[in-house]
């Protein structure tokens, strides 16, 4: 029996804010379902499955294949999409194939004989798009994914082309006087729907084709040439904001660094004393191979050989402008955190303090180091995950705003543990900053308390180390 005969086609496209998934099988589409998920894609993609496939009278052993939406897109959306996929198709031990999210866009366009043009929102005033063409009786990408502001989208537009997606249709008149190459799909009909990206996989999977779920990774786009945002990755702030003055002062006794190759072996061990579960070594190499979309931070005390960086960083709002750069001797590190960042969202992915250093807010420290960067890099969102159990940390993110946003049932691997998932408020709201203000100015002190306890040359070691 061939896979196509066994059962209907789930298709799940968590791409970006706009949601769908759809359920296809021999005789053509039996049902879709799109909605505006915004930041909820985790909390409403099973139900939305369970309820589109018990309105089909099917039970997920019914299904034949699953299909998922690759990018490019959201970080957290297409994780969203992508662990959800990768999840059922091994729980059922289905066949999965990944869609590019730009080919779902222009493909119900491929029959108006023009060159297509298929666009995405980016966050921060910018749009992904790529170019498509038809030849031989189907569409083909005849360009890279461009990650461009509007004006950008617009000089890419040089011979009349059929533009669809989510385009601001607010500002569409005004576009249109700008693009005058652009013919420009209705927003009815520029829309992505899984039921076209279902449509795809279908036909590539009586074809024979799949992916192995174990290599499909979601398409990030991020920057692009000359025409993306510079991302400077200088560690220190050398902000101009008045408001940072009181954490530019000398009885702070902490340092952050970059994390490096050569740190690795360092945190690894300190992971293994913080968790039960800890990383690989590998996966931090592989992390810090990427410093564009990745960011990982060690932190130590403020000994006598530590130097101040004196490489200038763009102006702004600067949560820690005490970050400095070591000398080559170092003194052991106390503990780390990391976060990914895409478009306008960051995810902090891990934050650990040495168990005998704990109490000394060097969780705050580090989980503020990663929400400034996260701001220096545009993001407006910040999105976690941490343990139900885990009360502490929960009192701390919702000090700094965060709210749960819902549940990652059996998240953690060592015991089956929950996770709530946790989102920032919008950090370029005059609320946030205000609230991060007073703050930084609070941790500030507190972290001052221990410069006593900060070693010397002269003490042979680090106080309170065994």
């Amino acid at each position: 029996m061939s896979v196509p005969e066994r059962g209907p086609l789930l298709a799940i496209d968590t791409s970006t804010a706009s949601a769908g998934i759809a359920l296809y099988a021999a005789s053509g589409l039996l049902a879709e379902c799109v909605w505006p998920a915004g930041r909820a894609q985790t909390t409403t993609i099973l139900a939305e499955i369970a309820r589109l496939t018990g309105l089909c009278g099917l039970r997920p052993a019914d299904l034949g294949a699953l299909a998922v939406a690759s990018g490019p897109g959201t970080f957290n959306g297409l994780r969203v999409g992508m662990s959800t996929a990768k999840g059922l198709a091994h729980a059922l031990g289905l066949p999965l194939l990944g869609v590019p999210t730009l080919d779902v866009l222009a493909y119900p366009h491929g029959g108006q004989g023009l060159p297509i043009r298929a666009v995405i929102v980016a966050g921060r005033g910018r749009y992904v798009s790529a170019r498509y063409v038809p030849l031989g009786g189907e569409l083909r990408q005849a360009s890279t994914y461009m990650n461009t502001t509007l004006d950008g989208l617009t000089a890419l537009i040089d011979e009349p082309t059929l533009v669809c997606g989510e385009l601001p249709f607010e500002q569409l008149d005004a576009w249109r006087m700008a693009a005058k190459q652009a013919r420009i799909a209705s927003p009815a009909l520029g829309a992505r729907r899984a039921g076209f990206l279902a449509e795809i996989a279908w036909a590539r999977l009586r074809a024979g084709a799949h992916d192995d779920p174990a290599t499909l990774e979601p398409i990030y786009v991020h920057g692009n040439g000359a025409d993306a945002p510079a991302r400077p990755l200088a560690m220190t702030p050398a902000s101009n904001d008045e408001n940072c003055s009181l954490l530019s002062r000398d009885d702070v006794p902490f340092v952050i660094e970059p994390m490096t190759q050569d740190d690795v072996v360092e945190v690894s061990q300190v992971e293994r004393r913080c968790f039960s579960n800890p990383w690989p070594s590998s996966a931090y190499r592989r992390e810090l191979r990427d410093p564009e979309h990745n960011y990982y931070v060690v932190v130590r005390w403020r000994a006598e050989g530590y130097t101040e960086a004196t490489e200038e960083r763009p102006r702004g709002l600067h949560l820690l402008p005490f970050i400095r750069r070591p000398e080559p001797a170092k003194v052991p590190a106390l503990g780390f955190g990391g976060m990914w960042i895409m478009f306008d969202e960051a995810h902090i992915t891990t934050i650990g303090v040495e168990p005998t250093y704990r109490g000394r807010s060097l969780g705050e420290l580090l989980f503020a180091t990663l929400l400034d960067e996260a701001i220096r890099r545009g993001a407006r969102w910040v999105t976690l995950e941490v343990r139900v159990s885990n009360v502490g940390a929960q009192a701390l993110y919702e000090k700094y705003g965060f709210t749960r946003q819902g549940l990652r049932k059996r998240y953690y691997s060592d015991n089956g543990e929950d996770a709530h998932i946790m989102w920032s408020p919008p950090l370029d709201e005059e609320p946030s900053r205000q609230r991060l203000a007073a703050l930084r100015d609070t941790l500030a002190t507190k972290l001052a308390r221990w410069r006593d306890d900060a070693p010397t040359p002269a003490s042979g070691g680090i106080a309170g180390r065994e």
